[in-house]
């Protein structure tokens, strides 16, 4: 009786590995192809941010690459067109591609194991998330709140922004806010999805909107 009984233990272990890994390989991929590939209305409709379409508020959408190596995002507006695109380098450095340029985030502190970059790249603190190219610094940033839902500081060209994020497993809305103004919402579709929608106010700087992207993402 022992034996049968670990061997049906043993049957259901890898039953479920292999329902949770036909998920991960198969199905999320292309629930994430497929809701980068909405554009207008049914992206918008998709997001869960609609009603802030006729607010002054245009909708991005972060989308996973296919990639092996390493994590890529695209970011596109609510044309389905690339604005950025997002390599995480590692869990501490990510490049950014947009208009042309490049940039570099880095997250400098940690809450274990610290940062080799602590220090190094020209951030107010050496606690901070900076954004920066190679000539000078474009946002920083601070996690206010380490568990879900996240929260940052960001400060770009003189302004404070604090975002609230959503974490991987849930699915819901957080806020982008300047001066206790909303200017920005976040929404992740579905619980492990790595897609992220993010409406911001059409008035809103581009090169802050992929900062606010690249931090939704951490």
């Amino acid at each position: 009786m022992q034996t049968v009984g670990l061997s049906l233990l043993l049957i259901v272990t890898v039953g479920v590995f292999a329902l949770i890994l036909y998920w991960a390989v198969v199905l999320q991929p292309r629930a994430e192809r497929a809701l980068g590939a909405l554009t207008g209305e049914a992206a918008w409709k998709a997001s869960g941010l609609e009603e802030c379409a006729n607010r002054g508020f245009s909708l991005c959408q972060v989308v996973p690459l296919p990639r092996m190596t390493a994590a890529e995002f695209r970011f596109q507006d609510e044309a389905g067109f690339a604005i950025a695109k997002y390599i995480a380098n590692s869990k501490k450095r990510g490049t950014l591609e947009f208009g042309g340029r490049k940039a570099t985030l880095y997250v400098q502190g940690a809450p274990l194991g610290g940062s080799a970059f602590a220090g190094k790249v020209g951030g107010s603190t050496d606690d901070s998330i900076v954004i920066r190219d190679d000539a000078h610094l474009i946002a920083e940033a601070w996690r206010t709140r380490l568990f879900p839902p996240v929260r940052f500081r960001c400060d770009y060209r003189g302004e404070q922004y604090e975002i609230t994020g959503v974490s991987w497993w849930g699915a819901g809305a957080g806020t982008v806010t300047r001066n206790g103004e909303q200017v920005g919402a976040i929404c992740r579709p579905a619980p492990g999805s790595r897609n992220l929608f993010l409406a911001l106010r059409r008035d809103l700087p581009e090169e802050l909107k992929i900062c606010l992207c690249s931090i939704a993402l951490l």
